[in-house]
């Protein structure tokens, strides 16, 4: 729910599903060992009670784990998120949520496009994004994805 309305989509595909788990894969072996923070899927973001969204994946710093652990929803912005779009939710993560994100504070967005096998890395301090191979995010420094990394059907 975004400003009061609500967004309802379909359940994702396999591929979806499959991609958000491989990002899980790849983020979780960046953060090994760092102590940075930690990976949250699923997770409700309330900004208000009438606005609020569900990320694919969300990362949170150390700090903001140990403050939200009991918690049912974030309040905190976390620094950085991860959505995969779908067919029927295109617009809703281009426009809808990424202006979500922005208000609520998310430093980083990344908008993983399975149909045009991209990713495309969101600056929502400047508003300005880059859709660049390999991905690199400015929130978790000397993260990077190769695209065919995430995209191939292998391991």
């Amino acid at each position: 729910m975004i400003d009061g309305e609500e967004f309802v989509s379909p359940s994702p595909s396999i591929w979806h599903e499959f991609l958000v788990v491989r990002m899980v894969d790849v983020l979780s072996r960046f953060l090994r060992g760092k102590k940075l923070g930690r990976l949250l899927a699923p997770v409700d973001l309330y900004y208000a009670e009438d606005s609020y969204a569900s990320p694919d994946l969300c990362f949170v710093t150390e700090a903001q784990f140990g403050q939200v652990r009991d918690e049912q929803a974030l309040r905190i912005p976390p620094p950085l998120v991860v959505e995969v779009l779908s067919k029927s939710s295109i617009k809703w993560d281009r426009e809808d949520k990424r202006g979500f994100y922005k208000r609520f504070g998310v430093l980083e967005y990344w908008i993983i496009d399975p149909f045009g096998q991209a990713i495309e890395v969101v600056d929502l301090q400047t508003d300005t994004s880059a859709v660049s191979d390999p991905a690199e995010s400015q929130v978790l420094k000397g993260f990077r994805v190769r695209w065919q990394d995430l995209f191939a059907p292998e391991d």
